[in-house]
């Protein structure tokens, strides 16, 4: 074999090498860029939920009325309200969070739950209850009987809802406010503590 030849099939090794490099490259860097948007997207959603966590957390830690007969019910609608926002969060938590975290979040929300507290009665009667305002911005003196008698009846039926869900709201509920307010200071500083790191 002459040296023009050799000097050809060289050049065309180096150039298919090169080609081969540069195809290995990209493929990489694409999947690097592709891995990276992924994580993005999941930090995003994860903070987001344990962000929302730790909210709940901090408002049930700094809550310092007493149960009483007079504050049990404003206590049940309030911790139903938690419980709501706590297991929107549950799924997000579950497949990105820690162990400690999901642990602590589960352990909060079966407590809360074994107390009485019940899931969207909070919601619930805030939601009745701003229908029932809402009827209120229609003037009476402008409008028909008819539409008077009907709004009258709309709010009646509106707040018969609401005092419905209230009552539903505390019957059997018996919560350890100090027990809950521990269990939520320990899952604020799991929430925290994941927030930062990828899950276990």
């Amino acid at each position: 074999m002459d040296i023009a030849t050799v000097s050809v099939v060289a050049s065309a090794l180096v150039a298919l090498g090169t080609l081969a490099a540069n195809f290995i490259g990209g493929e990489r860097q694409r999947s690097h860029e592709a891995d990276l948007d992924f994580e993005e997207r999941v930090w995003e959603e994860k903070s987001r939920a344990l962000f929302a966590v730790i909210k709940e957390c901090r408002v049930m830690i700094d809550s310092d009325d007493s149960l009483t007969d007079d504050t049990r019910q404003s206590w049940a609608l309030y911790l139903s309200r938690r419980l709501d926002t706590l297991t929107d969060a549950q799924a997000t938590v579950e497949a990105f969070a820690s162990t400690r975290c999901r642990t602590e979040l589960t352990g909060l929300v079966e407590a809360m739950r074994s107390s009485g507290v019940k899931d969207y009665l909070g919601n619930r009667v805030d939601r009745f209850e701003k229908e029932w305002f809402d009827v209120l911005k229609y003037d009476p003196n402008t409008m028909p009987t008819s539409d008077l008698l009907d709004d009258i009846k709309r709010r009646r039926r509106f707040q018969e809802w609401a005092d419905d869900a209230k009552k539903e709201a505390v019957a059997d509920f018996d919560p350890d406010l100090p027990d809950l307010q521990g269990r939520a200071q320990r899952l604020l500083d799991a929430a925290r503590e994941s927030v930062r790191r990828p899950k276990d």
